[in-house]
C-alpha cells in the first residue's frame, strides 16, 4: 500500500457496534476489509461495510479502464 493511503486509526460507533478504520492525510476513510475503497464520510463507510456483509460487492462489475 502506498504511504499516501496510510493514516491514523479511528473508531466508529454505529448503533453500539464499533468499527476500526483508517483515515488518510486528506481525511478520507479507508475500508478495513478490502483496503481499496476510499470513502468520504462515516455513513459511506458503514454502507460499504454493509455491502461487504451482504456480499453484494462480489457481484459488482468493475469499471473498465481505458
Amino acid at each position: 500500500m502506498s504511504s499516501e493511503l496510510q493514516g491514523k486509526e479511528v473508531v466508529i460507533d454505529c448503533c453500539g457496534s464499533l468499527f476500526y478504520a483508517e483515515r488518510d492525510a486528506r481525511g478520507f476513510y479507508i475500508c478495513p476489509v478490502c483496503r481499496e475503497a476510499v470513502l468520504f464520510s462515516e455513513e459511506d463507510l458503514i454502507r460499504h461495510l454493509a455491502a461487504h456483509a451482504r456480499r453484494t460487492l462480489k457481484r459488482r462489475h468493475r469499471v473498465p479502464k481505458r
